[in-house]
């Protein structure tokens, strides 16, 4: 069981889908937008969004763009809820709070953003 712990996804704790999104979305400094400015999981560029950001890349497909809100939402048997292992309620929440990150603000302010995002959901952030 030691072995599955480690695998990203499913097994992931709520804390460290935090510091996966937060990370890649500061060392990335960008929104992922498609060419009318909508937010997109992830771009041509591999610029991804904060939920693009828990799909490995070789796991990616357009399909994907669509379930993705219907696991934000509590629909957790879908191929999107086992890529990205937002599987509980507690995973879809922070999902939402990190997209919104992406979504709504900009990007100098993200820092800022997530830690209280951190703060909301108990993590102890390492950003």
């Amino acid at each position: 069981m030691a072995a599955r712990a480690r695998k990203r996804g499913t097994y992931e704790t709520a804390a460290r889908m935090f510091h996966r999104v937060a990370r890649r979305l500061l060392n990335q400094q960008e929104r992922a937008e498609d060419d009318g400015g909508d937010c997109v999981l992830r771009t041509p560029d591999d610029k991804v969004c904060a939920i693009g950001a828990l799909i490995p890349k070789n796991k990616y497909r357009k399909g994907l763009e669509c379930e993705i809100m219907t696991v934000l939402h509590g629909d957790f048997n879908t191929k999107a809820a086992r890529v990205t292992g937002i599987r509980t309620p507690r995973k879809a929440e922070l999902g939402r709070a990190l997209m919104g990150v992406h979504d709504e603000v900009e990007p100098a302010e993200w820092r800022e953003a997530f830690l209280r995002v951190a703060r909301d959901f108990g993590i102890k952030a390492r950003i």
